[in-house]
């Protein structure tokens, strides 16, 4: 992937709702990866969880929970640098599964961060595929405005739900508020 990817763009910037999964495999087909997954960090916790994987298994993804700084996921969200890998196994088994990986198998990853609001890392943008096709600097080059797009789309979702709470509950926090009564 050279220049970003109009498809790609509209899914991330322009589709309502977002849809993780068309953004997924729509970056697996672009970079011919064999999967691709999107690990996003719990609120209040150090931890990052699955928001969304291609091809995906769900069980695996409910599982999967790794510490910001273990791994080469978690040292990505940590440190706020990309990683290219040209022969990895993930050690944890569940992490295994969600990549579709056997025993002994292993794969080459790029893994990206996930930026929202600027210098926030909110989550790990990593894609595998054969280890005898490794990514390269300008795969890490060209996804990186994606994952930003992508993790400002995530930001701004998640402000648009906590923006709109306290009327879902029938409780305005402000006096004024454009409601009958308010």
């Amino acid at each position: 992937m050279t220049a970003p990817d109009q498809d790609l763009l509209n899914l991330v910037l322009v589709r309502n709702p977002l849809d993780l999964h068309a953004v997924l495999a729509r970056i697996n087909t672009i970079l011919e990866c064999r999967g691709a997954l999107l690990m996003t960090c719990m609120p209040g916790s150090s931890m990052l969880q699955v928001a969304a994987s291609h091809p995906g298994s769900p069980e695996a993804d409910r599982a999967l929970r790794l510490p910001v700084g273990y791994g080469v996921i978690g040292l990505v969200a940590a440190n706020n640098q990309g990683a290219l890998l040209e022969h990895d196994s993930p050690r944890d088994p569940v992490h295994r599964r969600v990549l579709g990986l056997s025993d002994g198998e292993s794969v080459a990853r790029l893994c990206v961060p996930v930026t929202g609001l600027p210098g926030s890392v909110i989550g790990v943008l990593s894609l595998h595929r054969p280890d005898h096709r490794p990514f390269v600097d300008a795969d890490v080059v060209a996804l990186r405005p994606i994952a930003c797009a992508l993790g400002l789309r995530i930001e701004m979702e998640r402000l648009s739900e906590q923006a709109l709470e306290p009327f879902a509950a029938g409780r305005p926090d402000r006096p004024g508020d454009l409601r009958p009564g308010g």
